[in-house]
């Protein structure tokens, strides 16, 4: 499934295909952010530290 990373100024940080059940995330830079995975209307904001 297409997943994408979105800050919460709402600009698009990462995205890619979820094929393993997680995403790695150790790229991106400490703060808050919305998990949008396509074909889906609901987004999950997360935490990273």
């Amino acid at each position: 499934m297409p997943y994408r990373i979105v800050s919460l100024s709402g600009a698009a940080v990462v995205g890619g295909v979820l094929s393993a059940n997680s995403i790695d995330v150790s790229g991106l830079a400490s703060g808050m952010y919305l998990l949008q995975i396509d074909g889906t209307s609901t987004a999950q904001k997360f935490v990273k530290r």
